[in-house]
């Protein structure tokens, strides 16, 4: 391959790589304000059996939050361990990157409709509006499950190349 040509798809892989990584980085940061936001409008709420569901959600929450914390830092350690990699292992920390950021995206995703969930309901919002944030959380937990299949199976296959 010539020189030209190699250079132009270093920078198209870094380009996309940086995007990817600035992806999450904005997930991560709307979810964060989402949680601010949740906090001051938990203390409004005051029906016990909407707080049942909520005090539900927030665990989960919780746990999706630590997963996308978690997942953010893959991202950017896969980015920075694949600049001194070349060929089949710098591949491999791309594929283990945008896994990653599917991942901490849907996480951070989860935590962004709890927290609007929680305002919705501090805001006694119509029936179907909240149904309807129901429903996108359940929705959401489906598709998290599918994304955390896909990564244990990346990490998998790839691990299995090194071994």
């Amino acid at each position: 391959m010539n020189l030209k040509l190699s250079c132009v798809l270093f920078l198209i892989v870094t380009i996309t790589s940086v995007a990817l990584s600035d992806s999450v980085n904005d997930a991560i940061n709307g979810a964060r304000e989402a949680i601010v936001s949740a906090e001051s409008y938990v203390n409004v709420i005051s029906d016990e059996e909407d707080m049942n569901y909520i005090v539900s959600i927030l665990s989960v929450a919780s746990t999706d939050w630590e997963v996308a914390l978690k997942d953010q830092e893959a991202v950017q350690l896969c980015l920075n361990k694949k600049e001194g990699a070349s060929g089949e292992l710098q591949s491999d920390y791309n594929i283990l990157m945008k896994v990653s950021a599917q991942s901490a995206e849907v996480h951070a995703n989860s935590v962004r409709l709890a927290a609007a969930y929680v305002q919705l309901i501090a805001q006694k919002a119509q029936e179907n509006l909240l149904e309807n944030v129901r429903y996108a959380i359940k929705e959401n937990e489906k598709i998290k499950q599918l994304v955390s299949d896909n990564v244990e199976y990346t990490k998998r296959q790839v691990a299995s190349k090194y071994r």
